[in-house]
Formats: C-alpha cells, structure tokens, sequence
C-alpha cells in the first residue's frame, strides 16, 4: 500500500491541474509558473486553491 500511495495522491489533483492548464489558456508556460506560484503557497492557502479549481469547471 505505501508503493501506492503516491499514486492517490497524485490523481487527487488530476482535475485541478488540468483547470489550472485550461485557465492559463493551454500555454505551457503561464501553467508552470502558476504552479510554481501554487507551490509558494502554504500548504492550507495550496489546497483550497486545488480544490477550487477542482471545482470550476
């Protein structure tokens, strides 16, 4: 189970991700540096964006 596990919690954010690509208007760049912009974030500001963007869609 512990092998696994990386994988849940990568397909978690699967969705979110892809709204987050969708929202930077499918341009490589402007994703990765919103992600890196993500990344800054404490980690409870990081996940209620993720789960934001989860929701929009």
């Amino acid at each position: 189970n512990a092998k696994l596990l990386p994988f849940g919690l990568y397909d978690q954010w699967v969705p979110a991700f892809a709204a987050l690509f969708a929202r930077e208007g499918r341009d490589w760049p402007a994703f990765y540096a919103a992600v890196a912009a993500l990344g800054q974030l404490p980690a409870e500001q990081r996940h209620a964006q993720l789960t934001t963007l989860q929701g929009d869609d």
